[in-house]
């Protein structure tokens, strides 16, 4: 079996371009099987999403609930999947298993096959990103350079060179890992369509040949090159996690939170305003300035500044852009916590029915949902999410955190551009409606495409493989099934997170963030 994924991907632009003949590898597969669209998480983050399709559970059982953990202040890593991953359910059923950067998985930890560490979250290029270790020995020698992402102009030239070199590595390390390390079942995943859409999705719908439509041809190419490698008899999938389409313009989080007296900037005069200046201007010369970027006093200064920039024994909420959320100041959060434990679900109310009241002068619509994570995750980690979660126009409108005393909320792409200069300029943005595709035995074709939920994919696996997992094991349910009809149970004997213990450090930690920064997530 191969589960290929192609991130960001979606059938609104897929569709046109299998229609053109552009996707030949693609089409072949959503001709001969069946195809569904994938409801993504609530919000359509990455690191949310991809957990919850390996793992079959919600954010609030499996713990990852945006790009970073709101008490710890870092960004998630391995060690804090707090439910397991699909590839211990297969290596407890005695199948070999390739894990091939797959978000959330740096540090690298032990499984039954081998794991290429998920590119955004992994600090260097080394040993840590593999497993096994040595495994690196080898790649390195097949594939010395191996760019992890960073976001710098916004330019189609340099784009296309970076992600030419992005897509080259990916599918030549994992088709030699693949010829090398034959397995079972090969999960693997390229980010570059979801970068492409992010930074030129504007073209993609003039209907240009454009760096988007380029990414999914690249991205195709990449799935006929392992489908090469498989059986004939092996199932296929592609798979997404979350969808794509074009952002309007952005909300500017801080600002809105101040005017709704949630958030107090830090002094009424001029010192919040100069505290968030300093921010911005060590934001920038982190970004632009090369040697300053490697610079501990700046890296430093932005944060204690970011610290500074509220009056936290004022403020109610405050914004998580990289989760789509607003998070109660509560306890363990902030240096003076404003919002006492019993009072959370409240409080949320108050502020979801506040932000949810403020209409957006461009479009003259009240377009910020708001919905308490509570009311959506379920588990012992809910906690670990912002408790008000935003839609912005159903997604098309994107976050900005910048000056809190701004006047201005809901702003153009080029007003937010003007306001933080230096940061990248999205043109598209995360959808909740991805791809499944699934052909092989037993899977026919649907005369019109199904509806799936993301937590369907890992029971969805296991019952094409005809493996049954105890009942309650997963949130979602199989949508396709084995052509025997025949299973077998599978179980997990006192499992325990595998990379407890394997975190970050400050300065992987710092390395990460900027990364996520200079993407544009942070």
């Amino acid at each position: 079996m191969m589960v290929l994924g192609i991130d960001g991907a979606t059938w609104d632009v897929a569709d046109d371009l299998i229609a053109r003949g552009d996707l030949p590898n693609i089409g072949a597969l959503v001709e001969a099987g069946a195809s569904w669209v994938l409801r993504s998480t609530t919000p359509p983050v990455s690191p949310c999403a991809w957990t919850t399709m390996m793992t079959g559970v919600n954010p609030g059982r499996h713990g990852i609930t945006g790009w970073g953990h709101l008490h710890l202040r870092r960004p998630f890593s391995s060690a804090d999947v707090a439910a397991p991953w699909i590839w211990e359910w297969l290596g407890a059923a005695g199948l070999r298993v390739g894990a091939f950067n797959i978000p959330v998985t740096y540090p690298a930890t032990p499984l039954s096959g081998f794991m290429v560490s998920g590119e955004i979250g992994t600090v260097h290029y080394d040993r840590r990103m593999f497993y096994p270790p040595e495994l690196f020995d080898a790649a390195a020698g097949h594939a010395p350079d191996y760019p992890l992402p960073a976001g710098e102009a916004k330019c189609q030239i340099v784009a296309v060179e970076r992600l030419q070199l992005n897509a080259d590595t990916r599918q030549e390390l994992a088709t030699w890992l693949v010829a090398q390390r034959p397995v079972d079942v090969l999960l693997a995943n390229v980010n570059y369509v979801d970068y492409a859409q992010h930074g030129f999705f504007a073209a993609a719908q003039e209907g240009a040949d454009n760096l988007v439509h380029w990414a999914y041809r690249r991205a195709d190419e990449f799935v006929g090159a392992l489908r090469a490698l498989a059986a004939d008899d092996a199932h296929v999938l592609i798979v997404s996690d979350h969808g794509a389409g074009p952002i309007e313009g952005r909300v500017n989080l801080p600002a809105l939170l101040r005017q709704l007296g949630l958030l107090a900037p830090a002094g009424r005069s001029q010192r919040g305003r100069v505290l968030w200046a300093l921010r911005s201007l060590a934001l920038t010369l982190e970004r632009r300035i090369g040697l300053l970027r490697r610079s501990r006093l700046v890296r430093r200064a932005r944060r204690s500044l970011t610290g500074q920039a509220y009056d936290w024994a004022r403020t109610v909420a405050y914004p998580v852009p990289a989760a789509c959320g607003v998070a109660l100041n509560l306890p363990g959060r902030s240096p003076h916590p404003a919002v006492r434990p019993e009072e959370r679900r409240e409080v949320a109310l108050r502020v979801a029915r506040a932000i949810e009241a403020v209409r957006n002068p461009v479009t003259g619509g009240r377009d910020l949902r708001a919905t308490l994570a509570e009311d959506v995750y379920y588990g012992p980690h809910v906690a670990f999410a912002p408790e008000v979660l935003l839609a912005p126009r159903e997604y098309t409108w994107g976050m900005l955190s910048a000056d809190p005393g701004s006047d201005h909320i809901f702003l153009t792409l080029q007003e937010a551009a003007a306001l933080r200069p230096g940061n990248p300029t999205w043109e598209g943005g995360h959808r909740m409606e991805g791809v499944l595709a699934i052909a092989g035995p037993g899977v026919a074709p649907m005369a019109e495409r199904a509806r799936a939920e993301i937590a369907d994919v890992t029971p969805t696996i296991l019952s094409l493989l005809g493996l049954e997992a105890p009942d309650g094991a997963f949130d979602g349910a199989a949508v396709a099934h084995a052509a025997s009809g025949e299973t077998r149970a599978v179980a997990l004997d006192a499992w325990a997170p595998a990379g407890a213990g394997a975190t970050y450090s400050g300065e992987d930690a710092e390395q990460v963030e900027r990364r996520l920064r200079d993407l544009g997530y942070y």
